[in-house]
Formats: C-alpha cells, sequence, structure tokens
C-alpha cells in the first residue's frame, strides 16, 4: 500500500489494527505516523496516543500500551519507531546503534510484540515503524501476514523503464499533494516541476511546499511560478544520453549532457557510463555505429589521459557516437538544456 492508499482507505473508514511503516523516505513516514494518529480527537491525544523507540523501550511496554482501552474516545494508537533494531543487524538496514553489536549480535527479545501481532487489540492501531525489516524471522513472518504494509520509498527508477515509471509516480504524487492543499497546477506548471525535483521525492515535497507559500491566497500555480521558484531542474532520466545517442540525436544528447553537468555529474563518470553502453548495449541500439563508436571511445579514452578537458571530451564523444549526419544536425542546432545556446566548455 502507498501513502495515497492509505489516505483513501482512511477517508472509507477502512483502518487496521496493525501497520507497518517502512521505506527509506522519512519525511514521507512521519506523514503517514501523522495521520494515523489524527484518527483520535485531537484534545485526547495526550491520553490515546503513545510513541515508543525501539532500544529504548521495552517491547512489552509497548503491548502493555497497546492493550490498554482507550480513555473517553474509541480509539488508541501506539507508535513503535526503529523496530529494525529489533531484528537481528543487517547490512542492508539503516544505521544501528554502536552498541546493538553489529551484524553477528543476537536479536533483542520482542517480548510479547509477536504475540500481539497475531492477535491485536481490535479497536487499538500499532504503527510499526522501520527502514527495513528481516522478513525471515518469526516477527517478520508475522507482519508480512498480518500487518497493514504502508511503503515509503520514493520513486524508483531501477530498470531500463524505471526513469519512465518514477516519472508517472512524481506526476501522480505532485498534483496529489497539490489538490491536498487546496490549489490547482496547470500542466506546464506540474511539468516544470517534477523535471526540476528529478526522482528526488524529499526535493518535490519540498518544492510543493514552497510553492503554495509562494501563492498565498492564489487558488493556482502555474509554470511561471515553478520558474519563478523552484531551482534549477535535475536530470530525471539516467538513459536520456544514451537513447538520445541511439536515436541519433546528438543536440539532444548534448542537452542532457549539459544538464547532467550543471546538476553535479562527473564527465569522467558518464565518459565510463557511456563506454560500457557502447560494448553491452549499442549493438542491439545501433548495430552499424558500433564499430565506429569503438574507435571513438579510444580517441576519448586517449585524450582524457593526455588531460583534455574532460567535459570537452565528453562532448565531442557524443556527438561521434551519433553519427556524422547528425553532427551536421547538431552544428545546426546548437540549443543547450532549457532552450539556452548551447556553448560546449573548452579547455582551460
Amino acid at each position: 500500500m502507498t501513502p495515497g492508499e492509505l489516505a483513501t482507505a482512511i477517508k472509507r473508514g477502512s483502518v487496521a489494527p496493525v501497520y507497518l511503516v517502512i521505506g527509506e523516505d522519512e519525511a514521507g513516514k512521519d506523514e503517514v505516523v501523522a495521520a494515523l494518529t489524527s484518527l483520535v480527537e485531537e484534545d485526547l491525544r495526550g491520553f490515546n496516543v503513545e510513541k515508543f523507540t525501539a532500544g529504548d523501550a521495552r517491547p512489552d511496554d509497548v503491548v502493555f500500551a497497546a492493550r490498554t482501552r482507550p480513555m473517553l474516545g474509541d480509539r488508541r494508537v501506539v507508535v513503535l519507531s526503529h523496530i529494525e533494531r529489533l531484528f537481528k543487524g543487517r547490512k542492508k538496514l539503516a544505521e544501528v546503534d554502536d552498541d546493538a553489536g553489529g551484524d553477528d549480535a543476537p536479536a533483542p527479545d520482542p517480548g510479547g510484540l509477536e504475540g500481539y501481532v497475531a492477535n491485536p487489540e481490535p479497536s487499538n492501531i500499532l504503527v510499526l515503524v522501520a527502514t527495513d525489516i528481516n522478513r525471515s524471522t518469526k516477527l517478520g513472518k508475522l507482519l508480512d501476514k498480518q500487518a497493514v504494509t504502508v511503503e515509503c520509498e520514493g520513486f524508483s527508477t531501477d530498470g531500463f523503464n524505471g526513469a519512465q515509471t518514477a516519472l508517472r509516480d512524481a506526476m501522480q504524487f505532485a498534483a496529489d499533494r497539490v489538490r491536498a492543499a487546496g490549489k490547482r497546477i496547470d500542466a506546464a506548471g506540474l511539468t516544470a516541476l517534477v523535471e526540476r525535483a528529478g526522482p528526488d521525492i524529499v526535493r518535490l515535497r519540498k518544492d510543493i511546499d514552497t510553492l503554495v507559500l509562494f501563492v498565498g491566497d492564489a487558488t493556482a500555480i502555474t509554470e511561471k511560478d515553478v520558474r519563478l521558484v523552484v531551482g534549477a531542474a535535475q536530470q530525471f532520466d539516467d538513459w536520456a544520453v544514451t537513447n538520445a545517442i541511439a536515436a541519433g540525436d546528438a543536440a539532444t544528447a548534448l542537452r542532457h549532457v549539459q544538464l547532467m553537468v550543471e546538476n553535479g555529474s562527473s564527465p569522467f563518470q558518464m565518459l565510463g557510463q557511456l563506454g560500457w553502453w557502447v560494448r553491452t548495449r549499442m549493438v542491439q541500439a545501433a548495430p552499424d555505429r558500433v564499430g565506429a563508436a569503438v574507435r571513438a571511445l579510444y580517441r576519448a579514452d586517449a585524450a582524457s589521459k593526455l588531460g583534455r578537458n574532460p567535459q570537452v571530451v565528453l562532448e565531442r564523444l557524443v556527438v561521434e557516437l551519433c553519427g556524422p549526419r547528425q553532427r551536421g544536425e547538431a552544428r545546426r542546432s546548437p540549443q543547450g538544456a532549457g532552450g539556452r545556446p548551447f556553448t560546449p566548455q573548452r579547455g582551460r
């Protein structure tokens, strides 16, 4: 379940007794916890909302709080954060306290938590928050079976089509968040907003909040507002340069190179990525250009070892990889990132 799906379920009145809130997006997890604790009336939260941190609190104390009947109201919400500490250490987990003993340390005693997850109080809500859990343990298996899992992972760009999927998810996230703030945003503004944040959900969330404050009482956010308030665009698609090269579109490839360099990508790293792509993927994308591409790679490697400006070497390689016909088109289409004239940097 996503945070958005949880919000929909809460509106329908569908609430589970145990939630596992998991993922790397800390702000997203905080919002999910806030949404669940808001199910308790504000005046009664001092009585009926309790928060604990694994490692600081005993699991049995958490269970006792979760078994306690609500005072005055109809529901109690108990939150236990950092439950990854209740599992034997794994390198994949978020950092664990130094005194936890590392990967070889035995798991802390979960106390009665396993029994509670198997048989929770139907009127109360137990919210367990973690970066990751060990699903091979008894507690992990119980959570997989009994708890409703809310995943807060941001936008994944894994896989060849990952960037397109992440872009679609980011657009939906931004549109929903703007709507929840009582604002509208036009299509051009939404596109510009997501292009600037890239796959960074933390930045996208912050940019939306900034825009809502900026427009004030206005009901709509426009593309002009986005360009005035939000910083420079980040590169969203790690495959954009190679996709443009495969299509023989040197002008687009150079624009994406410029974007990536402006946003901190290393030309040396990008040269290495292009080398990998030529050796492993170009034979499927553009088999007739493989021979010339390999020779261009050798020239680029020699130039970089001679201490030539790495961005100049990278730009020249990109143009050569696109093929001779497209090199002429690139000279006739010198548009840089964001529609600005493209001026390659020369050696200093």
